[in-house]
């Protein structure tokens, strides 16, 4: 989330506002640990609890973002990854999957247990001014996928955007995931056939470079 972007309007010359700006800037530089430790020490000075002072910030964080109705989020996996995720009904914390699954490997890119995204930044205009997702394809051989998530993410209660990257606990597949991105054509029949046996095939599957092509554009 870009903070220089916000929506003057709904942040005129509030000087409450102004400080939750200062906060937000200063949590997207730090690391979780940092961020806890940052979180505990201001929310004491406010009289909150740590976990009321983020719901606060979540807030503006949420507030400032610019054209929510367009911005779309998006997160990466690799192509097995994807259809466990469609037979799930949607992507579950690191957490959760252990949980229901005490036996399988997790990776351990993440530094969150949570599910991360970027998303895409809008200015003032309504012009689009950074793409959240690019062409660039997976450095592996697996074959990438993308998941593409519409406004209905910001509603999610787990949503959380005071990080450098947008996160949730969950996000269900039904009503909010709106497209999948894939790299090869030959992958888009494989996703298909995984969404229709879910009762997913509202979710349209198409080639990644197509859809930035066309989003870039101005197309989508």
């Amino acid at each position: 989330m870009n903070i220089e972007n916000i929506r003057g309007n709904n942040l005129e010359n509030n000087e409450i506002d102004r400080k939750m700006l200062s906060h937000l800037s200063m949590l997207k530089l730090k690391n979780a640990l940092e961020r806890k430790m940052y979180l505990k020490s201001q929310s004491k000075k406010l009289n909150l609890t740590s976990e009321e002072f983020k719901k606060k910030l979540n807030k503006v964080a949420i507030e400032i973002i610019n054209n929510k109705e367009k911005v779309k989020h998006y997160h990466q996996t690799s192509l097995k990854n994807a259809k466990e995720v469609i037979e799930s009904g949607g992507f579950l914390s690191r957490s959760e999957i252990i949980k229901r699954n005490p036996d399988k490997q997790i990776d351990e890119w993440s530094s969150s247990k949570n599910v991360m995204m970027t998303l895409d930044s809008y200015n003032k205009a309504g012009q689009l001014s950074n793409l959240g997702v690019s062409n660039k394809r997976s450095m592996s051989n697996k074959s990438g996928t993308t998941f593409v998530f519409n406004s209905r993410l910001f509603n999610l209660p787990s949503y959380d955007a005071i990080n450098q990257y947008p996160e949730a606990e969950s996000i269900p597949l039904q009503g909010v995931c709106e497209k999948i991105l894939v790299e090869k054509e030959s992958d888009i029949l494989d996703i298909e056939t995984t969404l229709r046996s879910h009762q997913l095939e509202n979710i349209e599957v198409i080639i990644k470079e197509e859809y930035v092509n066309n989003l870039t554009e101005g197309k989508n």
